[in-house]
């Protein structure tokens, strides 16, 4: 789809000052999403057995699949969301570059993004959340996993509990679902210092000091191993909001490029033409 891009560049000072300042929407393009939705029946099934009253070895392997599933055991099924948004980003940046002497330029600026619509993976069968309306609770409430009830205190009015044996759809387990209900912001300091130097010899040197903050970002607890797969608590997703998988707080680096003597105008070969001029200045 057409999303906004605008650019800016302006020298209200002098030639040797410019302002540059940048804005744009971008869009993730969902074509995969039947990677998500492929285990489900009949196709592809995926089953929990850990509640199975039929006994299940490692003896038992291979599994035939034209067998029915153990007695007890629980379809485990993948899906998105229905009315699954288009993830976006919007992008700003504010840049100023100043030249220092005739061959040294440095720049400092401000680069900042936020995305919404953004994929993340929910349990979509999770038990719903219960508040326990009287101090202590009725012995009819199934058991609070609360430290105060681990400990054989009396759960407060008003204090959360989840009942662990009921879910949303008490005939199927867990679900893998993904969800565009996430968010993201990134704010950076970037300062850029260019040098020329005689006989081709370019040094550049680039620090960026950044914080990235979202609520999940690793769908399959695969891109990333220092995050969960799927959220801790998809009623309360603010609960996930922190530092970013690919959060790096400062970043530096020096390159260098060195252009070869050779070709056209150089101090070697400079009488080459055509293909061999370009071949030698490659």
């Amino acid at each position: 789809m057409p999303e906004p891009r605008i650019g800016l560049a302006w020298s209200p000072l002098s030639e040797k000052t410019v302002i540059r300042a940048g804005f744009g929407m971008y869009n993730d393009l969902q074509d995969a999403l039947g990677y998500r939705t492929d285990q489900n029946a009949p196709f592809n099934p995926v089953y929990s057995v850990g509640s199975a009253t039929t006994p299940f070895q490692v003896s038992s392997l291979p599994i035939d699949p034209s067998a029915p599933p153990p007695t007890g055991a629980k379809l485990v099924p993948g899906g998105v969301q229905p009315d699954m948004k288009t993830p976006t980003l919007i992008s700003w940046s504010l840049r100023v570059q100043q030249e220092v002497s005739p061959n040294t330029s440095l720049t400092v600026g401000y680069v900042g993004s936020h995305g919404y619509h953004e994929l993340i993976g929910i349990d979509a069968n999770e038990p719903f959340p219960v508040i326990c309306p009287a101090s202590p609770c009725p012995a009819t409430y199934p058991n609070v996993p609360t430290l105060g009830a681990l400990a054989g205190a009396p759960v407060p009015a008003g204090a959360f509990y989840v009942p662990t044996t009921t879910r949303a759809n008490p005939t199927i387990a867990n679900t893998w679902t993904w969800f565009s209900l996430g968010t993201s912001n990134y704010n950076a300091l970037q300062v850029d210092v260019n040098r020329r130097f005689s006989h081709g010899l370019s040094l550049r040197g680039v620090y960026t000091w950044s914080k990235a903050l979202d609520d999940g970002d690793s769908l399959n607890a695969t891109a990333a191993p220092n995050a969960p797969g799927l959220v801790s608590n998809p009623f309360d997703l603010h609960a996930d909001y922190g530092l970013a998988t690919y959060d790096v707080r400062h970043i530096g680096v020096i390159s260098a490029v060195y252009t070869l003597p050779f070709g056209k105008g150089q101090p070697l070969a400079n009488s080459l033409e055509g293909w061999s001029n370009a071949l030698a200045g490659c």
